[in-house]
């Protein structure tokens, strides 16, 4: 049980000690997918209570990849500032934070979206009824780019 207290270094990253917050849908984003006062008090709050390392909902890298009006986006630089906000919040804490980029694929909402989803078959969800679009290879192209770029772009602008 001590060990669960004590600080663990992973490559170039060290963590306060070995308890992590897994990603869950909190519903506290700003409507469109930006930070506001209230998500970022939320992890805030978490750090203060010693999680080394936390992990948001769903980020998602993509306009027609949204699950949530409520959700955390990364697709555009306007969500830039926000998220850094929140990093720095969590990090004067002491603590690190990472984000489950996401595409919800056949779950995405068109009613939020206002874009058919995309999948990669055309199968409706059979959560939301939706009636996605199957993926051309193109479309398999561009939503892995969009993950790379995302990915590199949280590296650079966010989390360092």
């Amino acid at each position: 049980m001590q060990k669960l207290f004590k600080p663990l270094t992973i490559g170039p990253v060290t963590i306060k000690n070995r308890f992590m917050m897994a990603p869950m849908e909190n519903g506290l984003a700003e409507k469109g997918g930006l930070v506001n006062e209230r998500i970022t008090r939320f992890f805030e709050e978490r750090a203060k209570q010693e999680v080394g390392i936390i992990l948001t909902g769903s980020v998602s890298i993509s306009p027609e990849g949204c699950g949530l009006p409520t959700q955390l986006c990364v697709y555009d630089d306007k969500y830039v500032p926000g998220l850094k906000s929140l990093a720095d919040a969590v990090h004067r804490q002491g603590s690190l934070i990472g984000a489950q980029i996401y595409h919800a694929g056949r779950q995405a909402n068109e009613a939020v979206t206002g874009i058919q989803p995309i999948a990669p078959s055309a199968i409706p969800c059979s959560i939301l009824g939706n009636n996605p679009r199957e993926m051309t290879k193109d479309d398999i192209v561009d939503i892995k780019d969009k993950f790379i770029k995302v990915r590199e772009e949280l590296l650079t602008q966010v989390l360092i």
